[in-house]
């Protein structure tokens, strides 16, 4: 991201900035792999060839941003900072109301200095900005040509998707989306808008962010963007920590929501997806990959029948939120149709154990076997709930390999353990 008239052809991951998580979301975003390349992008001044096409003023600074919000729509910045925020910390509410003060009055434009421009060459036709510029091809979908963006800064994984809020310059939300970049999380976002669209806003006492748009965008010989932009959340969201248990029948509606069977897990077209997925590891992590495959091969022993039903994927208390009329629930992107009924409690427990400090692999799997019993809640019976767990536990440990296989790397809560821990799991099996 030159500070000059550069051309923005670098190295996409050594954009200049100082701030690589910053470098590389304007990578994704706005830099064409082409020597012809219509787009500049700069801390400083455009050159004379190019108008600004979009600006961004740099929250807190280029060094430590977190957030670019657009210049000049004080009312947009103000709603993305300001709606919603029930279900974040006391500390983050007051930072939003601050932030949307700020911009309010424009002292923050006048204080905050570090800006982000995205410059298009004067000689590309207003009309055409789109076959550049995702915010305006966007724009021109949803029929709003005021769109601006707010874009957070996260942290950098190799499967991380830049995701924008979409606002028009009154303030109204118009969207919410999400970007894939490179096969995973093209696969990711086409797997969501997938789950969105079968969903169609919800079951009973839930709701689910509807697709508006999805589809590819190609700019200049760059790798396809993935997008799906969804309804924004709805305002006066609340916390919602309760356990799963608690709304058994909720999660049953969402097992209930698609086609829902009941098999063997020898003869139940998930376990062909899961071998699938195990297989696709096998190269990049041939003794994860080995384990896992063991472990299953005793689990498909086991006579027990199973149903199978969609799962939300990623059921914990961040990707959920009271509203006026039940529960919301985003982040579909790992659902699946055809998933043993029971995943999602299980996942909770799970997730939130290993997420809680000194987690890791085996206090979460302990904390997951004490809720075996929680099952029952979902109609689950005693003898299946064994199998249930066990196939969760394989089920999350695939689902990490598979990341680490594309690039991600090793989660150290679940790696190098996951290695003796699926050997001992099927020796376990095996005894039985």
């Amino acid at each position: 991201m030159p500070n000059d008239s550069g051309s923005g052809n670098a190295d996409p991951n050594d954009l200049g900035s100082g701030n690589p998580d910053l470098d590389r979301l304007v990578a994704r975003l706005w830099l064409e792999q082409s020597s012809a390349s219509a787009l500049v992008v700069t801390t400083g001044r455009l050159p004379d060839t190019h108008v600004v096409a979009e600006e961004y003023v740099v929250l807190p600074d280029l060094r430590r941003a977190r957030f670019l919000v657009p210049v000049g729509a004080p009312a947009a910045v103000r709603s993305a900072f300001t709606s919603h925020l029930s279900t974040v910390s006391r500390k983050s509410r007051v930072i939003g109301q601050l932030i949307g003060q700020g911009f309010r009055s424009g002292a923050a434009e006048r204080v905050l200095r570090d800006r982000l421009v995205v410059g298009i060459d004067r000689c590309v036709p207003r009309d055409r900005w789109r076959e550049h510029l995702v915010l305006s091809e966007l724009a021109a979908l949803l029929g709003h040509d005021d769109l601006v963006a707010v874009h957070p800064v996260r942290r950098f994984t190799p499967n991380a998707k830049p995701t924008v809020r979409l606002f028009d310059r009154g303030g109204v939300a118009r969207g919410y989306g999400k970007l894939g970049w490179s096969a995973p999380t093209r696969a990711l976002v086409r797997n969501e808008t997938a789950a969105l669209e079968a969903l169609d806003g919800g079951v009973a006492g839930l709701t689910v962010p509807r697709a508006l748009l999805s589809g590819t965008f190609d700019r200049a010989g760059s790798p396809e963007l993935e997008y799906l932009v969804t309804t924004a959340l709805p305002p006066g969201l609340r916390p919602w920590t309760q356990p799963p248990e608690n709304d058994a029948e909720l999660l049953l509606r969402i097992a209930e929501s698609g086609a829902v069977g009941t098999s063997t897990l020898g003869s139940s077209p998930y376990l062909d997806r899961l071998r699938r997925r195990i297989e696709a590891a096998q190269t990049a992590c041939p003794s994860e990959a080995d384990a896992l495959a063991g472990w299953l091969a005793r689990l498909e022993l086991d006579q027990q029948q199973l149903r199978f039903g969609r799962w939300h994927g990623d059921w914990v208390a961040w990707n959920l939120a009271l509203t006026g009329r039940g529960v919301a629930a985003w982040d579909w992107e790992y659902s699946a149709p055809d998933a043993p009924v029971g995943f999602d409690l299980l996942h909770w427990h799970f997730q939130h154990r290993l997420a809680a400090p000194g987690g890791d692999l085996d206090t979460a799997a302990a904390e997951l076997a004490a809720r075996l019993p929680g099952l029952g809640r979902l109609a689950v019976p005693e003898e299946a709930r064994e199998l249930v767990g066990a196939l969760y536990l394989v089920e999350m440990l695939t689902r990490a390999a598979g990341l680490a296989a594309e690039g991600s790397g090793w989660n150290p809560k679940l790696h190098p353990r996951l290695i003796t821990f699926a050997r001992e799991r099927a020796t376990a099996s095996a005894s039985r």
